[in-house]
């Protein structure tokens, strides 16, 4: 505390301005509640240098000794401060203390350096006192990343010193980065919601071959004796597609069974559709089919269809292929009118390999 009160001039020529002038701003400096340490120091100790006619130069000198010791016990207290701090990150992370152990090492560090409310290491420790009392783990750790900033979003990424007020203490990314960064965010969490879209993925081959079954709801019309009569009829098949992309096409060489080979028992069916997206281990698809292929030529059973399609791949190297298909036949065709598939596609060529030729493989290796 510096005594003011026998700080004063009694005579004109005792007056040196340039010794009043800095008094004025080492006395304002003084009483100023923002001003920094380092300001009323060098405020006292510039009145301190003016020896020539200065009636204040032994309050001066006091005064400019006073606040460098405080400026130097201040940096050994702030010094003294990091260190206590970086050990307590280690002491409240330690798995044997208990929960009241860790309150009052806490409470020891904000007892000395609490007057320092604004400073990173005791709102961390308050934040830390805060958790752990509320049996969370403490949440507080060293400055690894050495941006000064203890409540730290990125503590593994130094924030951006650039005046705009931001100390969440990541670095700062442009608009566009910022932009690429919620589009990339957008995209990671739809891909883990499932969704795949295949629109422009063109690389993206698969050829597959299996078996199915088929049940259809069968339009008997021109089949003596059952005139103008629905039945529902099974067929076997043997299944062959290609997808590419968004696209799909393939053959089916049927066999109703409810048929003899002579009466029209086999078939060739051909399909294409688009298939845009997938969810979860299944892709749904579209499209139109061609009943009877080799035979429409010729004026007999055929005629165009829709399908919708689920591929599921319910485990890994299991696919299953689920169709519904509703047949367009013109009269007097010998067509399903409404139609269920039940395809297992076997094998697969695609660039990763094929679940079932592996397995043959791994066999034939153990053999």
């Amino acid at each position: 505390t510096i005594d003011l009160g026998s700080l004063q001039n009694t005579t004109l020529d005792t007056i040196n301005m340039v010794a009043e002038r800095a008094l004025e701003t080492a006395l304002d400096a003084q009483e100023h509640e923002s001003a920094t340490a380092e300001r009323k120091r060098d405020a006292w100790c510039t009145l301190a240098g003016i020896v020539d006619k200065n009636p204040y130069l032994a309050q001066a000198q006091a005064a400019c000794a006073q606040w460098r010791q405080y400026i130097e016990d201040e940096a050994k207290l702030e010094a003294s401060m990091m260190s206590d701090y970086n050990v307590l990150v280690g002491y409240v992370d330690l798995r044997r203390r208990t929960k009241e152990m860790k309150l009052a090492a806490i409470d020891s560090f904000l007892s000395a350096y609490g007057k320092y409310g604004q400073r990173q290491e005791v709102l961390a420790a308050r934040k830390a006192r805060d958790n752990i009392a509320a049996d969370r783990p403490a949440g507080i750790s060293a400055d690894g990343d050495e941006d000064g900033l203890l409540i730290d979003s990125c503590p593994d990424q130094a924030e951006d010193k650039d005046g705009d007020a931001d100390d969440d203490g990541c670095p700062e990314v442009s608009t566009v980065q910022a932009a690429g960064a919620a589009a990339g965010a957008a995209g990671t969490a739809v891909r883990d919601a499932g969704l795949h879209l295949y629109l422009f993925e063109y690389d993206n081959f698969r050829a597959n071959t299996g078996t199915g079954v088929n049940f259809g709801l069968w339009d008997q019309t021109g089949v003596p004796p059952k005139w103008d009569q629905l039945s529902l009829r099974p067929t076997v098949s043997w299944v062959n597609r290609v997808s590419w992309g968004p696209l799909e096409t393939g053959v089916h060489l049927n066999w109703d069974l409810a048929r003899d080979i002579d009466d029209g028992a086999v078939s060739l069916d051909a399909h294409a559709g688009g298939r845009l997206f997938g969810v979860k281990g299944w892709t749904p698809s579209v499209g139109v089919d061609l009943r009877n292929a080799l035979e429409l030529s010729e004026g007999r059973r055929g005629g165009l269809g829709v399908y919708v399609a689920n591929d599921l791949f319910p485990v890994g190297g299991l696919h299953l292929r689920v169709v519904y298909r509703y047949g367009l036949e013109p009269p007097g065709a010998m067509l399903p009118v409404h139609s269920l598939q039940l395809e297992m596609l076997l094998g697969a060529i695609t660039p990763e390999g094929a679940p079932l030729f592996e397995l043959l493989g791994d066999l034939l290796d153990d053999d």
